[in-house]
Order: C-alpha cells, then structure tokens, then sequence
C-alpha cells in the first residue's frame, strides 16, 4: 500500500529524468498517462522507443484531460506514429475553446487543420478569451477577423470594454461605433473604463456619460472622481440625481465630492445614511471636514446595524468627539469576537475600554483569530497572553504552528512543549515551519521532523530543502524514513 501512495511523489520529483524515463515499464507509462497526463504530456518524446506503448492512443486520450500542456507542447507529437494531430486539436479546441485561443500562435502551420473554422467556433463559445488578447489574430490568414470581433463584443461587451484601446490598430473595423454599442449594453462597465476612450476620434464622451449615468448610477458615483476633468458634465445635477437610486455608493463615495460645487453634501449624505448604515461606518472617517454632519450620532445609530464593520473600522474613530467609543466596542464584541481580535491591536490607546478582559473573553470563542493576531498583544497591560496560547494552541494546532514562531519571548509561556505536542497532530504545518523553530531550545527537532515525515511524507518532500538544514537532519535520512 505505501509503494502505491509513494509512486506518484517520486514520479514527480523524477520524471524529469532521462534515464528514469526510459527506464519506466509500458505499465508504468500507461498509468503515468492516466493518473498524471499533464506530465505524460510533457514527457511523450522521452518514450518514443520503447515497445509496447501505444502513443497514439495514449496522447489520445490524455489530451482532452490536460488540454493546457497538450497545446503547449504540440511539436512534441508531429512525428508520432499513427497520431492524427489535427484531429485532436478539433477536438480539445471544441471542447476547451478558451485554452485554445490562449496557445493559437503554436499550431498555424499544421497541415490538415481548419485554424479559421476552429477560431471561428471558438470564439462564438468563449469569446472573452479571444478579446482579450486579439493582437494575436492580426496575421492569422483566412479568418474574417472584423466580423468576429462584432460577434464577440455582442456576447461580452464588457471584456471588449476593458480592452477596447488594443483595438485601435485593426483594419475593418469602426472601434467608436463598437464602443457605443457595448456601452449601451453594459453602461456599469463603460463607466468604469471611460476616460480610457478621452482621446479617441469619433466619440462624443461627454454625451454617453450623460447617458449611462441614470442607467448605472453605482458606476458614475464610483467614478465621479476621474471624471472632474472632463468639460461639459454638470456632476452637481448628475451626483444628485444618482445619490437617491443608489444610496451605498454615494455615502462610500460621499468624501471625495466635497470641492463639486452645487451639492449640499451633508444634507444629502444624512439622508442616505439611514439606508445604508455599511457604508456609513466604512466611510465616516472620511467625512470628519464636512460641516454640518453629527458623526458621532450617525456612528452611533449605523454601529448596532453593522457591528461586524464598526469593529474593523473603530480605531479609526478616536478623534471623533461626543462618540462613545468604549461602549460601542463593549457592546459590539461579545457578539462579534473574530472582527474584535481584528482590530484589537488598534484599540490600545483608548481610554477606559478593559482591552484584556474583552481579549481573554474573545480568544476562546475564536482561537483560530487569536492565534493569527496573538503576537500583537504581547504589550496589552493586564493581559495573560501566555495562558490564552497555551489554551489556544491544541484547539488549532495548525494556525498555532505556522504563527509559533512569533511567540518567541512571551512570558511564561512553553513554547518548547507547545510545538512539541502540536507537531504530531499538525505534521504539514510542523514540517513547513520546522526551519523556523532551529533557535528555539528545549525541542528535539530532528526526532519531531522524522515522527512528523513518517505521518506525512507529501509534506517532507515539498520541504526537503529547508529540513535538511536543520542539524540532525539530512536529506537521506528523510528519504530513507518514507520508504521504510
């Protein structure tokens, strides 16, 4: 049973041999191509003269499974016997069209293929794989290449949109009119992507933002920014109008509005908070220089309906005056401890808030987070910090291995004894950090690496460099462990 679960792993590390190639049986080669055929595929030429392995029907079959390393490495099969080349190629093309479009430039010139029947289709399956990287058609003969980027731009105006500057060189077709016509079908996207089109020929810019933003108000708000410097646009009369279709990106957006003249901004933004109350945490510390805004009420109304964003956000109230800080928090993360531990680290300077009892109250409730944000406790007042990991660690051995090595200098804290008795229960984890933990005394780390090897060798292998560093350590001693 072990020979069968080594097999592949030494495949992997071998294969790439020569020698170990032509060595390999026709059994061998047969399953290499049924369990592996990416790297089958890639070693077809190393297995050209051995009897008894039929290539053909092996590359055959494998193709469609790995259709990526078939097409990369077509000039490998050229010269096989009794393989039809062009046959195959149809038929990864049908059915992985993206993949194909992505290699066209490595089989122009084989002989019996139809390349322009075969583009043709796959563009009508996948046509984002082909805009988005149409300069390699230019020079691909017999195919009608206007009319296929018509066809595309209908199914996927949107990709079009996002690289419709790389067309701006092809013969035959009209990239202003293709433009209007994915905006009309796609005003979102077109919004996004429109300054890119400012210095294009043929375009009224100015007209078709006017006329997308009612359409997709989302998308103008979010780039309301990048379009101050066109002329022609009353954004005042446009922000108004789009603010009340969709309230949660004006309000994340509000901030960056303040030198448009014509808005009565904290009017507006008080009349959309109630509706958004996300967006009213994530954004309030960007409206501390609006006049005429509460933000202290509004962050406190907003916190109870999003409490998990108010504890990611909170250290950026501080400066906020009349707003109860210490309360909100208090209140908030009992409920919430993962988004708490979050943004633990930044409540340190807040007075009043017992940041070690709310830490000691959130750690068991959420020992994976702790562990991940443990290190940044070590200065918190109160804290046992060391009697949390030691509670933490065996409820997730894995998140304490790979972050142990920052509890270096904790306290009271037995570190030694704690990724000793976590090794065994988290080998992958243990033996990829293994290298970290050379400094550490009181581990017997060539024993833990070698029980760690015997429980899992996908990882031992993976990690055989940084292991053999590890003195007490050698690379045979762990390749001799695994076929044991």
């Amino acid at each position: 049973m072990k020979k069968f679960i080594l097999a592949p792993i030494f495949l992997l590390l071998l294969v790439a041999s020569t020698t170990f190639a032509t060595e390999l049986t026709p059994d061998q080669i047969i399953e290499m191509a049924e369990l592996r055929p990416g790297r089958f595929l890639c070693s077809v030429s190393k297995f050209k003269n051995i009897k008894g392995v039929d290539l053909s029907t092996l590359i055959t079959e494998a193709a469609p499974k790995d259709p990526g390393t078939f097409l990369n490495n077509i000039l490998e099969y050229q010269d096989i016997k009794g393989f039809d080349l062009p046959a195959t190629i149809t038929v990864v093309a049908l059915e992985s069209p993206g993949v194909f479009l992505y290699y066209i430039s490595s089989y122009q010139d084989i002989k019996g293929l139809d390349l322009p029947l075969l583009i043709t289709e796959a563009v009508f399956k996948d046509p984002r794989a082909f805009l988005n990287d149409i300069l390699k058609y230019q020079d691909i003969k017999g195919i009608d290449l206007p009319a296929l980027i018509t066809g595309a731009v209908f199914k996927d105006p949107t990709t079009f949109l996002y690289n419709a500057l790389e067309f701006k060189d092809i013969k035959g077709i009209d990239l202003p009119a293709l433009i209007i016509a994915a905006a009309f079908r796609t005003p979102f996207h077109f919004l996004n992507n429109a300054l890119e089109f400012k210095d294009l020929k043929g375009l009224n810019l100015q007209e078709m933002i006017i006329e997308a933003a009612p359409r997709a108000p989302g998308g103008f708000l979010q780039n309301v920014s990048e379009f101050k410097e066109l002329k022609g646009l009353n954004l005042s009369e446009m922000i108004i109008e789009a603010a009340p279709k969709d309230p949660k990106t004006f309000i994340y957006y509000a901030s960056e509005f303040q030198d448009i003249d014509g808005l009565n901004l904290s009017e507006m933004i008080i009349e959309a908070a109630p509706k958004a109350p996300e967006e009213v945490v994530k954004s309030a510390s960007g409206f501390k220089d609006i006049e005429g805004l509460n933000l202290s009420e509004m962050i406190i109304e907003a916190a109870p309906k999003d409490p998990r964003e108010f504890l990611v956000r909170a250290s950026g109230f501080k400066d906020i005056e009349g707003l109860d800080l210490v309360g909100l928090i208090t209140e908030a993360s009992p409920k919430y401890p993962r988004e708490f531990l979050d943004g633990a680290s930044g409540f340190k300077d807040i007075e009043g808030l017992d940041l070690a009892g709310l830490i000691t109250e959130a750690a068991p409730k959420d020992p994976r987070e702790f562990l991940v944000r443990a290190s940044g406790f070590k200065d918190i007042e109160g804290l046992d910090l060391a009697g949390l990991i030691t509670e933490a660690a065996p409820k997730d051995p894995n998140t304490f291995m790979y972050y142990a090595s920052k509890f270096r200098n904790i306290k009271g804290l037995d570190l030694p004894v704690l990724i000793t008795e976590a090794a065994p229960k988290s080998p992958f984890f243990f033996l990829s950090c293994a290298s970290e933990f050379r400094d550490i005394k009181g581990i017997d780390l060539p024993t833990l690496v070698m029980a760690a090897v015997l429980i899992d060798y996908n990882a031992a292998v993976t990690n055989l460099h940084s292991l053999s560093m590890i003195e007490g350590v050698s690379f045979n001693g762990i390749l001799q462990a695994i076929e044991k």
